[in-house]
């Protein structure tokens, strides 16, 4: 991995509840370790001032069977311009098979 450090909480209190920021680039990664207590707002601000405010960034929730939880640590990913991601606005009736099928076919209708 190639992340660096390009924040901390020591060197100003922008988003009190972050301790360190990384980034990995080549990854298109972002690593927020924190107190426990980070919001949904600050995360979303970390995105829009590291990626742009109008990247769009996942965070994954693996099977218990593959989770890594050492320290309290948030990662974002960064899709590409081609990626599909569930556009939430525009929810709809719930017959999942799969989220591309949902997905594609409420954005039809």
């Amino acid at each position: 991995m190639t992340s660096q450090l390009i924040w901390t909480h020591l060197l100003e209190t922008k988003w009190p509840s972050a301790e360190r920021i990384y980034v990995d680039h080549a990854l298109n990664l972002l690593s927020v370790e924190h107190d426990g207590g980070i919001t949904w707002d600050t995360l979303q601000a970390i995105k829009d001032q590291v990626f742009g405010p109008e990247a769009v960034a996942i965070e994954v929730y693996p099977p218990h069977s593959r989770v890594v939880n050492s320290i309290p640590m948030r990662h974002l990913w960064k899709l590409g311009s081609d990626d599909w991601w569930p556009d939430l606005g525009r929810e709809g009736a719930s017959e999942p098979r799969t989220l591309r099928e949902t997905y594609f076919r409420e954005a039809s209708r």
